[in-house]
Parts: C-alpha cells; structure tokens; sequence
C-alpha cells in the first residue's frame, strides 16, 4: 500500500550531475521497498518499481550506470541513468542479491553475502573471497590512502584485505 510520510530535512543530496543539494521534503508518498531519488525540485521520484526489496546499490564514477541489488529476489541489476536521474535499460547482472556492494577501477563489481563475490563486467563470477567464521558479509568499500585496502563488514567483525586493483568512486 502507500504509505505518507512526514519528513523534516533529508540533509544533503548529491545529485547524478554531481551537485550536493540541502534537499527538505514536505511530504512525500512511497511505496514499500522501492528504489527513489530526490530532485531539484525536492520531490522524491520512483525510478524503478518493479523490484521486490533492492539494497545494495553503487553508481559508476562517470554517472552513467548504477547497479542495484534485489536481495529479495537475490538478483543484481545495471540501469543505464540519464543525467536527469532516470534509469533505463534495465539488465541482470547476477542471480544473487546483495546487501552491500562496490567497484574497482577495472569496473569489477564486488557483491556480499556468502564472503564476497567479484564479477567482471559481464557478471561472471572472477573471484570469490571468503571470510572464514561468519555467516554473512553486509558490506564492502575500498578505502586506505591509496584506495587498494577492501574493508568487508560481516556478522561478526570488520576486516581488511590488500588489493591489486583500487576502488572505483572515492567516496565508497
């Protein structure tokens, strides 16, 4: 159903076209696990409705692309986006969902779970690394000061791993 809600400031927005925006929404109207953006015009928009709960989403560094996680589904999708925020072009990745995710300069996309799957960019799996003892892993982000640390959050610890390649967007 649809549900209302009252929102007060939503801080602040980076915008696909690279704008940060103090964005403040009177009321917005939303559907249960949907994927939104806000404008200019402080609106929240729907982009995409047809996924059953999405997660984990990443956009790549010129802005043309954003994957997204249906963990609900347990597939992973790559939208074409338009410099207005819309997506197009809607193509599966991978049949596996994702909490967290992230990418490296090769344009490999790294998606969590059972350890960490690393696809290429035609989705096939190019590496698995696993994190002995935990269950699940919920996130990943590139970081250290040459971005080639993988820092991978799981049920239980946080943990770190040196890398050949380095993250792809400097902010994640």
């Amino acid at each position: 159903g649809v549900e209302h809600h009252r929102v007060g400031l939503v801080e602040r927005a980076r915008g696909l076209d690279g704008v940060e925006h103090r964005v403040e929404v009177e009321e917005c109207r939303t559907r249960r696990d949907h994927s939104q953006r806000s404008r200019a015009d402080r609106l929240l928009v729907r982009v995409a409705g047809d996924l059953e709960k999405p997660n984990g989403i990443i956009g790549t560094p010129d802005g043309k692309a954003l994957y997204v996680a249906d963990i609900g589904a347990g597939k992973t999708y790559r939208y074409d986006s338009a410099p207005d925020g819309s997506l197009t072009g809607k193509t599966l990745v991978a049949e596996h969902g994702s909490d967290g995710m992230t990418l490296d300069s090769e344009g490999h996309l790294y998606l969590t779970g059972d350890g960490v799957l690393v696809l290429d960019r035609e989705g096939r799996q190019v590496e698995h690394i696993p994190v002995p003892d935990e269950r699940w892993t919920s996130n990943v982000s590139f970081g250290g000061k040459d971005r080639r640390t993988l820092f991978i959050t799981a049920s239980t610890g946080l943990y770190g791993v040196r890398m050949r390649v380095k993250g792809a967007n400097t902010a994640k």
